[in-house]
């Protein structure tokens, strides 16, 4: 009797050592399956970004090479349009329904709010003549100019929207936001304003057709920003206030 609790015990003991190494194997099986789906994953991600950077370069190629002036303005210029909308799309997605709902009650905040909100863009614009002269290098940046307006505009308005509108008691933090975020609009919007001619002429300074057309091609970037933005503020004043 002895000896057979003996053996019992010992096939017992095998037979956990069994199921603890199939499940060791399998789940060592899982592991190694779900890493290389994950490398997969990241192979395929990193040849789609490829395609993309390829596609882009070969866009732009072509327009250069256009004989239509205006894509080659956009060849040479697209990184500051592209900043230059959210600018201006960050400004009127909250100016003037979702800024004047900070105190929708209030009249004389409303003409005051607005006042800072002009009279600051102003001062931003006149402000970026001097960092253009003391910083020429960093002010024609088209990466810089880009990753500034797009941070104003992504930290600017989901403040105005969720901190700020319809709340009558941060009407002062309100001033101070307003004059922080057109600071930073009139500076950026002039900085890119004098970059856009400047980037075409770097493209190719013989093109007098494009540099003549760079303004008209900036204008009509502002316009477009200018609607996409009227639009989102008519949502958030729909829909999220």
């Amino acid at each position: 009797a002895t000896g057979d609790g003996g053996e019992y015990l010992r096939l017992q003991s095998e037979i956990r050592a069994s199921r603890a190494n199939t499940i060791a194997t399998t789940h060592a099986g899982v592991a190694g399956d779900v890493a290389q789906d994950l490398l997969e994953d990241g192979e395929r991600d990193k040849r789609g970004a490829d395609e993309a950077t390829g596609f882009c370069r070969l866009l732009c190629h072509r327009w250069r090479a256009s004989k239509y002036a205006p894509l080659r303005v956009l060849a040479a210029a697209w990184p500051l349009l592209v900043a230059n909308f959210f600018i201006y799309c960050g400004s009127f997605a909250v100016y003037p329904g979702v800024l004047i709902r900070v105190d929708n009650g209030d009249a004389w905040f409303k003409i005051w709010i607005t006042l800072v909100f002009q009279a600051v863009l102003t001062v931003g614009r006149g402000l970026a003549r001097v960092v253009a002269a003391a910083a020429p290098t960093v002010s024609r940046d088209a990466r810089l100019l880009t990753a500034a307006a797009v941070l104003r505009a992504a930290i600017g308005v989901p403040v105005f929207v969720a901190a700020l509108a319809e709340h009558p008691d941060r009407k002062a933090a309100a001033y101070g936001v307003v004059a922080a975020f057109q600071l930073a609009a009139g500076v950026l919007s002039g900085l890119v304003a004098g970059a856009v001619p400047d980037a075409v002429n770097e493209l190719d300074p013989s093109d007098r057709d494009a540099l003549a057309l760079s303004g008209t091609v900036f204008s009509l970037s502002i316009l477009l920003s200018c609607i996409c933005g009227t639009l989102t503020n008519l949502a958030f004043c729909h829909y999220a206030l």
